[in-house]
């Protein structure tokens, strides 16, 4: 019996998706017709594959049947390898350094001594567990904090490898986590600590994932109360995953199971209408912050119509670039600045996200499990897609999940490429090549990280338009004495972002230290115009004065900076000092006493007490 077209085609749609007995039962043709069919058509490989596959029986059946200890054992030489690369790649990071907010989230936090720091924010408790616990075991080990967040990369290789393993074949789990563990896309997500949040939230989002398949299939109740409460510790490590509930209803979808499961989905949609209503409260104070740590401008949305083309915009812009850097991950930066194109660039960028939305929809009608992990991709990142400027528009950072629908994708493609016998050397070959190519970048890119000088250099080549780098700059040239450099580096962040104030205090400071007071206290006063509450302007012009024997000047700032930071000993300190200098002495030991009930051990305060 001769299949027709139709059949041929249909076969050919489905039988990745469909089991050989669903496909003829659909098809009204015996089951040993299509099996002759596929003998004839395939490679003895490829048909045996499918036969070993079609006895270990479908996705549901094999979750059902899973046992862990079983897994562990079949597939351990691929995790003993996947467990090694990620320990090739990443060794070089471990000495790393604290840098950038790493600083002001974990040196200088005193907080983390006191493990009230873990429910001061009830909306990001494990994000700061780990902080807390690291602290008390290891103190201020950066070594510590990043190994941490590459055990939590390690697991989420693993755990990938194991979903991917039943959703589709063991082959192509093994493809989409190789690629996963090594690529250089990820390197800011596992190595800057201040972006652990992502990794953490991760594991606990495939772990909910793989819990919530579970009890689809084996019917447990226990395990899907498991995956919600997963779910929950993934919110606590990053309010980002909110739309987790969204990659389960399409998952359901594609499964045709929506209409059976849809109330299993109510706990996670509520979880997310909580995070949710804590995340619109947040949004006001993260764009205040950003307003006053980046100097933004806001954002005015006057209109739907309005809305629609920013968040269009930017959603090309993000999903082409990621994209690019998926592909060819050279340009990689804490700063992706150059995102000004010309209009035959962003017709391009629009064609490519075209495109993609294009092969998402093909796939709902030709491939579901494609379909799904396609929309995956674009659905994780959208919480970093909104146009009021709460979020970057791109940053390595937040496609560190959201890449794992792509390489699932890949994966599924190496999987196809590698089933024709005649390029199989090749394809492995090409493989090795590309898994070395792609950890020595990591390697690289790990190295941009190893302290605030190299992180700022490796910024300098790739985001020539970032204000903050070149205020960095600026920083890195003033701490090793070339204090010309430093001022043109600051100069440059102003012209690029007329009210910086940050870079108008660090150029007046610049300028002190060359002996030019009078342009420090003209950059002094600007930076004070745009951010009236940078307290250290305040101080700093205060010791100007002083030097100057202006003493009332000197009081009047500096009584300007305690208002600000009342909690700062040493300005209390210098005010009384000041105080001192115009025979002010009741109001000069007022101020050494506050300051010593605020720090004890400050031996300024005690000796001036001691003298007066």
């Amino acid at each position: 019996m001769k299949l027709t077209h139709k059949q041929k085609k249909y076969l050919k749609n489905n039988i990745y998706q469909k089991s050989l007995d669903v496909i003829a039962s659909d098809l009204s043709l015996p089951k040993n017709v299509i099996k002759a069919y596929l003998q004839k058509q395939w490679s003895k490989e490829r048909y045996q594959t499918l036969l070993d596959q079609e006895q270990k029986g479908n996705n549901s059946t094999r979750l059902e049947n899973i046992n862990f200890k079983k897994w562990f054992i079949d597939n351990r030489w691929q995790i003993l390898i996947l467990t090694v690369l990620v320990i090739i790649t990443y060794i070089n990071s471990i000495n790393n350094q604290f840098v950038s907010d790493d600083i002001n989230g974990i040196v200088k936090n005193s907080t983390l001594n006191n493990i009230k720091v873990i429910f001061n924010n009830p909306f990001a408790s494990f994000h700061f567990f780990i902080y807390y616990t690291v602290n008390q075991l290891f103190g201020h080990s950066a070594a510590a904090f990043r190994l941490v967040s590459i055990l939590f990369h390690l697991a989420n290789v693993i755990g990938l490898y194991f979903l991917i393993s039943f959703l589709f074949t063991s082959r192509i789990g093994f493809f989409t986590a190789l690629l996963f563990a090594v690529h250089p896309l990820l390197s800011e997500a596992v190595v800057w600590i201040s972006a652990g949040y992502t990794v953490y939230a991760t594991f606990w989002i495939l772990t909910s994932f793989i819990f919530f398949l579970f009890s689809l299939a084996k019917n447990k109740t226990y395990q899907y109360f498991l995956a919600v409460f997963f779910y929950f510790l993934a919110l606590e490590s990053s309010e980002k995953v909110v739309i987790f509930p969204l990659i389960l209803f399409f998952y359901l979808l594609s499964q045709r199971n929506l209409r059976k499961y849809w109330l299993k989905l109510i706990p996670f949609f509520t979880l997310s209408l909580v995070w949710g209503g804590y995340l619109l409260k947040a949004m006001t104070k993260r764009t205040i912050a950003l307003r006053k740590m980046f100097y933004q401008r806001a954002t005015v949305i006057q209109n739907p119509w309005q809305f629609l083309s920013i968040t269009f915009k930017q959603t090309v812009v993000a999903v082409s670039s990621y994209f690019k850097l998926i592909i060819w991950p050279q340009n990689l930066t804490l700063y992706h600045s150059e995102l000004h194109f010309n209009e035959f660039v962003y017709l391009i960028m629009v064609g490519v996200f075209l495109f993609y939305l294009g092969v998402i929809i093909y796939f709902y009608f030709h491939n579901k499990k494609l379909f799904f992990w396609l929309l995956f991709f674009l659905i994780t990142l959208s919480p970093t897609l909104t146009p009021y400027k709460v979020s970057w528009v791109v940053a390595e950072r937040y496609v560190y999940m959201a890449s794992i629908g792509i390489f699932v994708v890949l994966g599924v493609v190496i999987d196809e490429l590698a089933r024709n016998e005649k390029y199989q050397d090749i394809l492995w070959i090409c493989l090795t090549v590309i898994v070395m190519g792609l950890s020595i970048r990591t390697i690289a890119r790990n190295h941009d990280w190893k302290n605030q000088d190299t992180l700022w250099l490796a910024a300098a080549k790739t985001s020539p338009s970032s204000p903050q780098n070149h205020n960095n700059l600026g920083d890195y040239y003033s701490r090793h004495g070339q204090l010309v450099k430093a001022a043109e580096e600051f100069k440059k962040a102003i012209i690029l972002k007329s009210n910086y104030a940050d870079a108008y205090h660090n150029l007046a400071n610049t300028y002190h230290r060359m002996g030019k007071d009078n342009l420090a206290v003209e950059n002094y006063q600007k930076a004070l115009h745009f951010n009236h509450r940078l307290w250290q302007s305040y101080e700093n012009l205060a010791a100007i004065y002083f030097s100057q024997k202006k003493f009332g000047l000197a009081e009047k700032n500096l009584k300007e900076a305690v208002k600000i930071n009342p909690k700062n000993a040493n300005i209390l300190v210098n005010l009384g000092i000041v105080y001192l200098k115009l025979d002010k002495r009741q109001e000069a030991k007022r101020m050494f006493s506050q300051a010593l009930k605020i720090d004890p051990t400050n031996r300024r305060a005690r000796r001036a007490l001691s003298l007066n």
